[in-house]
């Protein structure tokens, strides 16, 4: 009995292998990764990592630096992969500053960020945009995940030093920054999240 019933137990993992499909994440940011794992978890859909090298053309449109990218990575695996980028936007300056993100806050800084916004909307949003590609599709496919929100008055008590936005972002309907949230109470604001769930609900209806 004890046989059949270890049998049976490897044959059924087989089978849930054998169902799911992979997607690789090219990254090198394992929390990332370990997100993106999680997320899909509820889907027939198996993520894997690969860390490689991504040069980065010169360009303010995030789509078309990502479909760059992915077209350059799926170069060297030819797998199924998808590559994504983050940002924070200001309401007050459109596109800005998007794929400058990290570049900004380090050459202005804080204050730098505040006088920028010196009696003008706070309003702000972070955005995740997602690029797929494929060999059976026409052309790579874009999903985005957006989560709307304010930049605070002042620097949070709590920084975070993973990523100095978040000690300043309020999201919508929040008094707290993301840097004073746990990392539970944040996921449900997540723009990264809402990206995956549409690409892995998207690749479900189409590829399983």
């Amino acid at each position: 009995m004890h046989f059949v019933r270890k049998f049976n137990q490897n044959m059924k993992i087989k089978k849930e292998k054998k169902l799911k499909k992979i997607i690789t994440l090219v990254t090198g940011n394992q929390s990332k990764l370990m997100e993106a794992i999680e997320i899909a978890k509820k889907y027939p859909i198996k993520i894997v990592g690969k860390n490689l090298y991504l040069p980065e053309i010169m360009e303010i449109n995030v789509e078309k630096i990502l479909i760059e990218k992915a077209k350059y990575a799926f170069e060297k695996i030819k797998k199924p992969l998808i590559v994504d980028d983050s940002g924070i936007y200001f309401e007050a300056y459109p596109n800005f500053p998007g794929v400058f993100t990290k570049f900004i806050i380090k050459l202005l800084g804080f204050d730098g960020i505040f006088k920028l916004l010196k009696g003008k909307t706070r309003k702000a949003y972070f955005q995740c945009t997602i690029c797929f590609i494929d060999r059976n599709l026409q052309k790579p496919i874009l999903f985005k995940g957006i989560c709307k929100g304010r930049i605070a008055e002042r620097i949070s008590n709590i920084f975070d030093p993973n990523f100095e936005f978040n000690s300043i972002f309020i999201p919508e309907g929040e008094n707290r920054t993301f840097s004073e949230m746990t990392i539970e109470e944040r996921k449900k604001f997540s723009h990264r999240r809402k990206a995956l769930e549409k690409f892995l609900k998207w690749y479900t209806t189409k590829h399983v």
